[in-house]
Parts: structure tokens; sequence; C-alpha cells
């Protein structure tokens, strides 16, 4: 379920009545959405939103489609079996997608005049541009590249139970160590043990080619928390590049302390 707040905001409800879960999120963007409605699509329902925002002095109402999740798996046309590359990840708002031959500088982005825009270039980051005359370029030609405003997604999970580490640790008290964070076809993760102490996962490998985007990385990441202690002992993760991060699981290391 899909709703629009007075403030402009939009936020959403997921249930799943056979685990009797139910949890409000929150989706934002920089506008003020104004109204919202799903139809159905090709590969199921379709989230479509009018949204109020600024660019070049104006102020326009752009008709926008969330875009279906990233998965990695069907690239489409061009792409081999295996390629687990994020050349196809859409992660912008209001954005615009090219593919074709190799350019330097794409078009059409006259709705986002005079805004900073995040690019993916060919799976790789590119250097953040300002749109002139609805144009931005880029330091080296792609065949792909999706433009569009920047947004930051962020996951603190609640801190793990340390009443009860105590216990199981005999009276000790108990402290976090470190995080494992479980991550399906992800990239450009920052984390860290609060908000003021993140850092960038690393997920390039020797089988990378140099000049290449790196390969999605599915397994797990490990984030060093400083031995936290206390009822705030958790780990913040923070996305703020236009790349796909699904967090699958989180998981404390603990060891006993001193009493």
């Amino acid at each position: 379920m899909w709703c629009v707040t007075e403030d402009g905001g939009l936020i959403a409800m997921t249930r799943i009545p056979e685990h009797e879960v139910a949890g409000w999120h929150r989706h934002v963007t920089d506008g003020a959405v104004l109204s919202v409605c799903t139809i159905p699509g090709t590969a199921g329902d379709e989230l479509w939103v009018a949204v109020r925002r600024e660019g070049g002095g104006m102020v326009r109402c752009c008709i926008e489609r969330l875009d279906p999740p990233f998965d990695g798996d069907n690239l489409g046309a061009g792409y081999g079996e295996g390629d687990t590359a994020a050349v196809e990840a859409f992660f912008v708002d209001s954005g615009l997608s090219y593919r074709g031959d190799p350019v330097v500088e794409v078009g059409g982005l006259e709705h986002l005049e005079g805004r900073t825009v995040h690019l993916l270039a060919d799976g790789a980051v590119h250097p953040p541009q300002v749109v002139a005359e609805g144009r931005v370029r880029l330091d080296r030609p792609a065949s792909v590249i999706h433009a569009g405003l920047p947004f930051m997604s962020e996951l603190v999970p609640m801190p793990f139970g340390v009443a009860g580490n105590e216990i199981a640790g005999g009276g000790r008290p108990m402290r976090a160590t470190r995080a494992r964070v479980r991550l399906h076809r992800s990239l450009g993760l920052h984390a860290g043990p609060d908000a003021t102490r993140l850092r960038e996962l690393s997920f390039r490998t020797a089988r990378d080619v140099t000049g290449t985007a790196p390969s999605l990385f599915s397994g797990e990441r490990e984030v060093t928390l400083d031995a936290m202690t206390g009822d705030s002992a958790t780990v913040v993760l923070r996305q703020h590049d236009p790349l796909p991060c699904t967090v699958l699981a989180v998981a404390f290391d603990v060891e006993a302390g001193e009493i």
C-alpha cells in the first residue's frame, strides 16, 4: 500500500499476513510527491508518481515510474549468461538512460537543468556532473549511461541483545567486535560503527579487468566495531552511490569482557 503525506512525502506499508508482519517505510526524494497510483505492468504492478521538482529556476511536475527491483539477472541483449556487472543498475531519481554507441555526452535532462546529477557509466560510478542546456559530459565514452538525482539509503539494525549476552557470558559484559554483513549482488557499500566512522567496503578482486567496473558481489563482508558495548552496539550501513545493494543478514561477533 502506497500513500502520499500532506507534506509531499511518499510512504508505503509492507504486509506479510502468513508471518503476521507489517511495517511502514519512507521513500525520500528531492521533491514533493503530489499523487501516486499503481497499474498492472508486464512484470507486475508498476508504481507511478507525480513529483514537483525544481530545476533551472523553474518548478516542474514530473511523471515518474519506480524502476523494478534490480537483481542482476536478465541483463538483456549483448550480455553473457554469467555477466554480473552493474551495467543495468538504475539507482537515481528522475533519471534517464542512454544505450547505444559509446558517447561522451548525453542529453534529454532539461527537467534537471542546473542540478547536480549522479551517473553510472557502463556499470562504473562516474563523478557527479551539473546539467547545462539539458546535457552532461562524461570523462570517458560509455555505451550504457544512467543519469539522475542522487539519493541515500541507510540501514541501522536494532542493537543486539546485550542483557541476554551477559547471562550467556557468566555475568561478564559482552562486547561486539565486528559485524558480518551478508550481501547479494551489491557494490559500493559504506559501513562502520556509527555515521561518523564509515568506510567504503572493497569489492574489486584480482579477476576484475583494470579500467572496468567490478562484478557484483554476493557473499559476506566484515565490519570492525571497535569492541562496542552496551545497548547501542550496532552497525551503520549506507549506500550513496548509484549502485545496487541488497543486505540479506547482519550478525554480530561478541566476546566476553572483564568483570
